[in-house]
C-alpha cells in the first residue's frame, strides 16, 4: 500500500478535489499497482476518481508514480475517461505529468499527452522537461518538445533543461538540436490546435470537417510511434555497448524531416488551402514528383536532385504511401 495514501478521519474539499470515505482513500493504492478491474468497480460504486490524500496526490499520481506497465496505463486511461483532474498538484513533484517524467514513465506521458495535460506547467519553475532531461529520457524529450515543452524554460536554479546534461550526450545534443531549430509548420499547426481545442483535442480532431489528409497531418499517432522504434533502437545500442539502463548511447539525430522536406510540406498545405486540385493531382502524379522532375530537367546538379528525392520521400509520408521495399512511411521518419 502506498504510505502517501493511509486513511486519515477530517472530510474536506480543496480546488474541486474530494475528500470522503474510508473507500476512497484505499482507491489510489489500487491505482498505483494497476488493478484496472478492481479500479472501475470502485468507480462503478460511486468512488471519486480526484480524492486526495494530505499531501495532495490523487489516484492519478498514483498511477503514474508507478506506472509503465500495460496495465498501469491502462490504469491512467481509465481514470482521465471518468474525469480525473490532469492538473492537480501534489507537493512532491506537481502533476502528474511531472510524475511521470520523474519516473521514466513514457507510455503514461503519451497517455497524459493526447488527452490534453499541460506540457509547461510548473512546479518551483521545474517543468515536465526538466525531469526528462534529468533522468537521460531522450525519447521522453522528443516527445514533450512535439508537444510544445519550452526548451528555455528555466526552474528555480535558473538552469534550462540542457543545464542538466553531460556535454555531448544524447540527451544535450537532442535539447541544443530544438533550441536552435524554429518549429515546422506542422508542429505549429498541432500546437495552436491544441491550444485551442485543450482537453478536448484527441477527441475532436478526427471529426473536424476537412479532408483525412489535413487531420493526418495534425495528428501526433504516427510520431509517437515513430518515436517508439527510436527508442527501441536505443535499447538495442545500450545492450550492444553494454550500457547499464541508466545511460546514454554516444549518438542521437533529430526525428523531424530535413528543412527543405519541412519546406514541402508547408507549400502542400498551403496548395490545398489555396483551392489547388489536390486529389487529381494526387491521382495522376504527386506535387513533389511535378517539383522534383521540373526542377531536375533544368538543374544538372545530381545532388540537388538527390536533396529533391528526400522531399518527394517526405511528401509519401504525408499522403500515406508506402515506400518501393513494402514499408509504411512514418509522419517523421528516423534515419
Amino acid at each position: 500500500m502506498s504510505l502517501r495514501l493511509l486513511p486519515y478521519s477530517f472530510p474536506k474539499k480543496t480546488d474541486g478535489m474530494e475528500i470522503q470515505s474510508d473507500r476512497d482513500y484505499f482507491f489510489g493504492d489500487i491505482a498505483s499497482q494497476g488493478q484496472t478491474s478492481q479500479l472501475q468497480s470502485l468507480i462503478l460504486s460511486g468512488a471519486s476518481v480526484n480524492v486526495v490524500a494530505v499531501d495532495s496526490i490523487t489516484p492519478l499520481h498514483e498511477a503514474c508514480l508507478r506506472g509503465q506497465t500495460q496495465c498501469k496505463e491502462d490504469c491512467v486511461k481509465l481514470l482521465i475517461a471518468m474525469g480525473a483532474n490532469l492538473e492537480a498538484y501534489d507537493i512532491y513533484y506537481g502533476t502528474p505529468l511531472h510524475v511521470a517524467c520523474a519516473n521514466e514513465h513514457t507510455d503514461c506521458v503519451k497517455v497524459l499527452l493526447n488527452a490534453g495535460a499541460k506540457v509547461n506547467a510548473a512546479r518551483l519553475h521545474e517543468t515536465p522537461l526538466h525531469h526528462a532531461t534529468k533522468n537521460k529520457q531522450v525519447e521522453m524529450v522528443e516527445i514533450l518538445v512535439e508537444f510544445g515543452a519550452n526548451v528555455h524554460a528555466r526552474d528555480h536554479h535558473d538552469k534550462k533543461p540542457v543545464d542538466y546534461t553531460t556535454p555531448g550526450s544524447p540527451s544535450a545534443t537532442c535539447l541544443q538540436f530544438y533550441e536552435t531549430t524554429p518549429m515546422n509548420l506542422q508542429q505549429l499547426s498541432r500546437l495552436a490546435l491544441r491550444a485551442m481545442l485543450e482537453t478536448r483535442a484527441l477527441e475532436v480532431i478526427e471529426k473536424l470537417d476537412i479532408p483525412k489528409l489535413i487531420i493526418g497531418y495534425l495528428c501526433y499517432q504516427k510520431h509517437l510511434l515513430t518515436l517508439s522504434s527510436l527508442a527501441a533502437k536505443l535499447e538495442n545500442q545500450r545492450k550492444i555497448s553494454g550500457l547499464r539502463g541508466g545511460d546514454e548511447c554516444d549518438s542521437w539525430k533529430p526525428s523531424t524531416p530535413s528543412p527543405q522536406a519541412n519546406l514541402l510540406l508547408a507549400r502542400l498545405v498551403f496548395d490545398f488551402f489555396s483551392g489547388c486540385n489536390w486529389e487529381q493531382g494526387l491521382e495522376k502524379e504527386t506535387v513533389g514528383e511535378k517539383r522534383a522532375s521540373s526542377v531536375c530537367q533544368s538543374e544538372s546538379d545530381s545532388s540537388h536532385c538527390s536533396v529533391l528525392h528526400e522531399l518527394q520521400y517526405d511528401q509519401a509520408a504525408l499522403t500515406g504511401e508506402r515506400r518501393e521495399d513494402g514499408g509504411e512511411v512514418a509522419l517523421n521518419h528516423v534515419e
